[in-house]
């Protein structure tokens, strides 16, 4: 089983630390007027409350998010990264076609992190939303076969947002979701990701 912990921040770029075992498979500082972003996981032990850690932006943050999703099945491991990528807003709403984590292969779980503003994101069909913490939304899809891209996700906000995707492999059939949990809106610059119980 795989912790896999989230956190998203406001406008202030800074990098992220995360403490062991967790280790990043992204570490998204952003840059002036952009949304930084972490992703960072760590094995888990079935049938026990996991508690994600805290992941620390270097820089004062008035409204961040962290969220927590449990992933079970055989040695997982982080196939692959689409780097973390900024949108800048416009007047009507702004959209992007996202690009397929490196290394994507078929069975693999797809997780896609977004940091918007006011209003959710709209993604393609086939996508499940798994959590929503603070303006980070957590969004997976098993792959059957390997896309071109991800599709074209959207927004309606003026704002800019911030994306990233990772792809999750495992060595006999698909990774699956076992659980979520999540710290909530919050508003500092130590980003607690929750908790979730792992069956």
């Amino acid at each position: 089983m795989l912790a896999v912990s989230f956190a998203e921040a406001s406008q202030q770029p800074g990098a992220w630390s995360v403490p062991a075992p967790y280790r990043f498979a992204v570490n998204w500082d952003g840059a002036e007027g952009s949304r930084p972003v972490a992703v960072a996981y760590a094995p888990a032990a079935p049938g026990t409350t996991v508690t994600g850690p805290t992941i620390t932006n270097a820089s004062e943050q008035y409204a961040s998010g962290g969220s927590l999703v449990l992933l079970q099945g055989s040695a997982l491991s982080v196939r692959g990264t689409t780097p973390a990528t900024y949108v800048h807003g416009v007047n009507g709403g702004s959209a992007a076609t996202l690009a397929t984590p490196t290394g994507l292969l078929a069975g693999d779980l797809v997780v896609v992190y977004v940091d918007t503003a006011n209003v959710p994101m709209t993604p393609p069909a086939g996508w499940t939303l798994q959590r929503q913490d603070g303006q980070g939304t957590v969004w997976t899809q098993g792959v059957a076969s390997v896309p071109a891209d991800l599709g074209t996700w959207s927004t309606s906000d003026t704002h800019g947002w911030t994306y990233t995707a990772m792809a999750f492999a495992a060595t006999e059939g698909s990774p699956t979701v076992a659980g979520v949990g999540g710290g909530g809106t919050q508003s500092t610059s130590a980003v607690f990701t929750g908790s979730a119980i792992a069956p």
